[in-house]
Protein backbone atom coordinates (compact mmCIF):
# COMPACT_ATOMS: atom_id res chain seq x y z
CA UNK A 1 0.00 0.00 0.00
CA UNK A 2 2.80 2.35 0.88
CA UNK A 3 4.62 1.49 -2.32
CA UNK A 4 1.52 2.31 -4.38
CA UNK A 5 1.38 5.77 -2.84
CA UNK A 6 5.04 6.39 -3.64
CA UNK A 7 4.47 5.33 -7.26
CA UNK A 8 1.42 7.58 -7.49
CA UNK A 9 3.38 10.57 -6.16
CA UNK A 10 6.21 9.95 -8.60
CA UNK A 11 3.72 9.72 -11.48
CA UNK A 12 2.06 12.97 -10.47
CA UNK A 13 5.48 14.68 -10.16
CA UNK A 14 6.56 13.51 -13.62
CA UNK A 15 3.27 14.66 -15.15
CA UNK A 16 3.66 18.07 -13.53
CA UNK A 17 7.21 18.37 -14.82
CA UNK A 18 6.14 17.57 -18.40
CA UNK A 19 3.17 19.92 -18.16
CA UNK A 20 5.41 22.74 -16.83
CA UNK A 21 7.78 22.34 -19.76
CA UNK A 22 4.93 22.62 -22.25
CA UNK A 23 3.65 25.77 -20.55
CA UNK A 24 7.14 27.31 -20.65
CA UNK A 25 7.40 26.53 -24.36
CA UNK A 26 4.00 28.08 -24.94
CA UNK A 27 5.04 31.23 -23.09
CA UNK A 28 8.23 31.42 -25.15
CA UNK A 29 6.24 31.14 -28.39
CA UNK A 30 3.82 33.81 -27.20
CA UNK A 31 6.72 36.13 -26.31
CA UNK A 32 8.34 35.57 -29.69
CA UNK A 33 5.05 36.30 -31.44
CA UNK A 34 4.69 39.43 -29.37
CA UNK A 35 8.18 40.57 -30.36
CA UNK A 36 7.38 39.92 -34.02
CA UNK A 37 4.22 41.98 -33.70
CA UNK A 38 6.19 44.86 -32.24
CA UNK A 39 8.67 45.02 -35.14
CA UNK A 40 6.22 46.55 -37.69
CA UNK A 41 5.38 49.17 -35.09
CA UNK A 42 9.04 50.11 -34.96
CA UNK A 43 9.09 50.45 -38.74
CA UNK A 44 5.94 52.54 -38.65
CA UNK A 45 7.44 54.73 -35.99
CA UNK A 46 10.52 55.20 -38.16
CA UNK A 47 8.39 56.07 -41.18
CA UNK A 48 6.40 58.52 -39.10
CA UNK A 49 9.60 60.29 -38.08
CA UNK A 50 10.73 60.78 -41.69
CA UNK A 51 8.24 63.58 -42.52
CA UNK A 52 9.68 65.57 -39.61
CA UNK A 53 12.89 65.83 -41.59
CA UNK A 54 10.92 67.08 -44.58
CA UNK A 55 9.22 69.67 -42.39
CA UNK A 56 12.60 70.86 -41.19
CA UNK A 57 13.77 71.11 -44.80
CA UNK A 58 10.63 73.06 -45.66
CA UNK A 59 11.33 75.46 -42.80
CA UNK A 60 14.92 75.88 -44.01
CA UNK A 61 13.75 76.57 -47.58
CA UNK A 62 11.14 79.02 -46.31
CA UNK A 63 13.77 80.78 -44.21
CA UNK A 64 16.14 80.99 -47.19
CA UNK A 65 13.34 82.37 -49.38
CA UNK A 66 12.56 85.00 -46.75
CA UNK A 67 16.22 86.01 -46.58
CA UNK A 68 16.39 86.30 -50.38
CA UNK A 69 13.24 88.45 -50.37
CA UNK A 70 14.68 90.70 -47.66
CA UNK A 71 17.94 90.97 -49.62
CA UNK A 72 15.99 91.97 -52.75
CA UNK A 73 14.05 94.60 -50.78
CA UNK A 74 17.30 95.91 -49.34
CA UNK A 75 18.77 96.15 -52.86
CA UNK A 76 15.69 98.06 -54.05
CA UNK A 77 16.00 100.49 -51.15
CA UNK A 78 19.70 100.93 -51.91
CA UNK A 79 18.89 101.81 -55.54
CA UNK A 80 16.35 104.39 -54.40
CA UNK A 81 18.93 105.85 -52.01
CA UNK A 82 21.30 106.33 -54.98
CA UNK A 83 19.18 109.32 -56.12
CA UNK A 84 20.93 112.43 -54.77
CA UNK A 85 19.57 115.83 -55.72
CA UNK A 86 22.37 118.03 -57.04
CA UNK A 87 24.76 115.22 -57.97
CA UNK A 88 26.71 115.72 -61.24
CA UNK A 89 25.37 113.89 -64.27
CA UNK A 90 27.58 112.36 -66.93
CA UNK A 91 27.26 115.57 -69.00
CA UNK A 92 28.12 118.29 -66.47
CA UNK A 93 27.87 119.30 -62.82
CA UNK A 94 24.72 120.78 -61.35
CA UNK A 95 24.58 124.56 -61.55
CA UNK A 96 22.58 127.74 -60.91
CA UNK A 97 22.63 130.47 -63.54
CA UNK A 98 21.12 133.64 -64.94
CA UNK A 99 20.53 134.78 -68.49
CA UNK A 100 17.94 136.01 -70.91
CA UNK A 101 15.00 134.51 -72.77
CA UNK A 102 14.56 135.32 -76.45
CA UNK A 103 10.92 135.05 -77.49
CA UNK A 104 10.54 133.24 -80.81
CA UNK A 105 6.77 133.10 -81.01
CA UNK A 106 3.59 132.94 -78.99
CA UNK A 107 2.28 134.91 -76.06
CA UNK A 108 3.80 136.31 -72.84
CA UNK A 109 6.07 134.14 -70.75
CA UNK A 110 8.04 131.71 -72.88
CA UNK A 111 7.34 133.69 -76.06
CA UNK A 112 8.60 137.06 -74.75
CA UNK A 113 11.97 138.71 -74.16
CA UNK A 114 12.66 138.44 -70.45
CA UNK A 115 15.18 137.92 -67.66
CA UNK A 116 15.67 134.29 -66.69
CA UNK A 117 16.93 132.34 -63.68
CA UNK A 118 17.67 128.73 -64.55
CA UNK A 119 19.29 125.72 -62.93
CA UNK A 120 20.24 122.10 -63.31
CA UNK A 121 19.87 119.56 -60.49
CA UNK A 122 21.31 116.13 -61.26
CA UNK A 123 19.32 113.14 -60.00
CA UNK A 124 20.98 110.17 -61.72
CA UNK A 125 23.95 109.87 -64.09
CA UNK A 126 21.62 110.38 -67.09
CA UNK A 127 18.68 112.28 -65.55
CA UNK A 128 18.45 115.91 -64.41
CA UNK A 129 15.75 118.28 -63.21
CA UNK A 130 16.09 121.72 -64.85
CA UNK A 131 13.67 124.26 -63.33
CA UNK A 132 13.74 127.83 -64.61
CA UNK A 133 11.77 131.04 -64.16
CA UNK A 134 11.18 133.53 -66.99
CA UNK A 135 10.45 136.98 -65.55
CA UNK A 136 8.87 139.54 -67.89
CA UNK A 137 5.43 141.09 -68.31
CA UNK A 138 4.19 137.70 -67.21
CA UNK A 139 6.11 135.08 -65.27
CA UNK A 140 6.47 131.53 -66.55
CA UNK A 141 7.81 128.63 -64.51
CA UNK A 142 9.34 125.72 -66.43
CA UNK A 143 9.72 122.31 -64.76
CA UNK A 144 11.32 119.81 -67.15
CA UNK A 145 13.09 116.49 -66.58
CA UNK A 146 15.83 115.83 -69.12
CA UNK A 147 17.91 112.94 -70.40
CA UNK A 148 21.58 113.95 -70.64
CA UNK A 149 23.69 112.52 -73.45
CA UNK A 150 27.40 111.77 -73.17
CA UNK A 151 29.89 114.65 -73.24
CA UNK A 152 31.57 115.52 -76.54
CA UNK A 153 35.04 117.07 -76.22
CA UNK A 154 35.76 119.98 -78.60
CA UNK A 155 39.06 121.64 -79.64
CA UNK A 156 41.46 119.27 -77.87
CA UNK A 157 39.36 119.23 -74.72
CA UNK A 158 39.37 122.98 -74.16
CA UNK A 159 35.60 122.82 -73.68
CA UNK A 160 32.85 120.21 -73.91
CA UNK A 161 29.38 119.94 -75.39
CA UNK A 162 26.67 117.96 -73.59
CA UNK A 163 23.27 117.86 -75.34
CA UNK A 164 20.04 116.92 -73.59
CA UNK A 165 16.32 116.55 -74.30
CA UNK A 166 13.25 116.22 -72.15
CA UNK A 167 9.85 117.52 -71.15
CA UNK A 168 7.64 118.47 -68.27
CA UNK A 169 5.27 121.24 -67.21
CA UNK A 170 5.02 124.93 -68.05
CA UNK A 171 3.10 127.11 -65.58
CA UNK A 172 1.86 130.57 -66.49
CA UNK A 173 1.26 133.07 -63.67
CA UNK A 174 -0.78 135.61 -65.66
CA UNK A 175 -4.49 136.23 -65.35
CA UNK A 176 -5.30 132.72 -66.51
CA UNK A 177 -2.69 130.94 -64.38
CA UNK A 178 -2.81 128.01 -66.79
CA UNK A 179 -0.67 124.88 -66.77
CA UNK A 180 0.47 123.15 -69.94
CA UNK A 181 2.97 120.71 -71.34
CA UNK A 182 6.59 121.54 -72.11
CA UNK A 183 9.14 120.18 -74.57
CA UNK A 184 12.74 121.23 -74.06
CA UNK A 185 16.14 120.54 -75.59
CA UNK A 186 19.48 122.19 -75.20
CA UNK A 187 23.19 121.93 -74.69
CA UNK A 188 25.54 122.52 -71.77
CA UNK A 189 28.93 123.93 -72.71
CA UNK A 190 31.58 123.32 -70.09
CA UNK A 191 34.00 126.24 -70.25
CA UNK A 192 35.79 125.72 -66.91
CA UNK A 193 35.53 123.57 -63.77
CA UNK A 194 33.33 126.26 -62.20
CA UNK A 195 31.23 127.61 -65.07
CA UNK A 196 28.86 126.11 -67.64
CA UNK A 197 27.26 128.04 -70.49
CA UNK A 198 23.77 126.94 -71.48
CA UNK A 199 21.45 127.26 -74.47
CA UNK A 200 17.96 125.80 -74.11
CA UNK A 201 15.03 125.83 -76.54
CA UNK A 202 11.59 125.60 -74.92
CA UNK A 203 8.19 124.96 -76.48
CA UNK A 204 5.33 125.42 -74.05
CA UNK A 205 1.63 124.72 -74.53
CA UNK A 206 0.04 127.01 -71.97
CA UNK A 207 -2.22 128.96 -74.35
CA UNK A 208 -1.32 127.74 -77.77
CA UNK A 209 2.34 127.09 -78.64
CA UNK A 210 4.90 129.45 -77.10
CA UNK A 211 8.54 129.20 -78.18
CA UNK A 212 11.58 130.72 -76.51
CA UNK A 213 15.35 130.33 -76.33
CA UNK A 214 17.23 130.72 -73.03
CA UNK A 215 20.91 131.75 -73.14
CA UNK A 216 22.88 132.07 -69.92
CA UNK A 217 25.84 131.22 -67.72
CA UNK A 218 25.68 128.87 -64.75
CA UNK A 219 27.88 128.50 -61.69
CA UNK A 220 28.71 124.87 -60.98
CA UNK A 221 28.18 123.50 -57.50
CA UNK A 222 28.80 120.11 -55.99
CA UNK A 223 26.84 118.15 -53.34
Amino acid sequence: MFNQKIVSLLSISAFATVLGGQVAQAETVVKNDTNLDKQPNIELTSSILEPATDINNFEELTSASTLNSESSDTADVAQIDDIEVGTPTRSSPSYLGVGGNIGLGGGPGIGQAAFTVFSKLGLLPEIAFRPSVIIGDDVAVLLPLTYDFAVQEVVDGEFSLAPYIGGGLAIGTGDDGAVGGLITSGVDVGISPRFTANAQLNVGFIDGADVGLILGLGYNFFP
